[in-house]
């Protein structure tokens, strides 16, 4: 969520154009403009980030000296359009 955010903030983008790029209506994008996690499930988020062009590529980390094993997820966003 908070990517999706920090997407749209770069984007300069207005409730009625995430509206449409994301093709839900204007009182979800205000859930989503105010952190409401609750109302979105992950795969909905995820679902909107792929709409927007952003990839996740998440990897696994390997275990080593006493550390756990981790699971990292690395993002590509498109740039900002002007």
């Amino acid at each position: 969520m908070l990517l999706l955010r920090e997407y749209f903030r770069a984007q300069m983008a207005t409730p009625a154009d995430i509206c449409q790029r994301l093709g839900v209506p204007q009182p979800r994008v205000s859930e989503l403009l105010n952190g409401k996690i609750d109302k979105f499930s992950a795969d909905k988020l995820i679902g909107f980030a792929a709409k927007l062009g952003i990839r996740f590529y998440p990897s696994v980390v390997k275990a080593s000296r006493g550390k756990p094993m981790k699971i990292k997820c690395d993002v590509s966003m498109p740039a900002p359009t002007a």
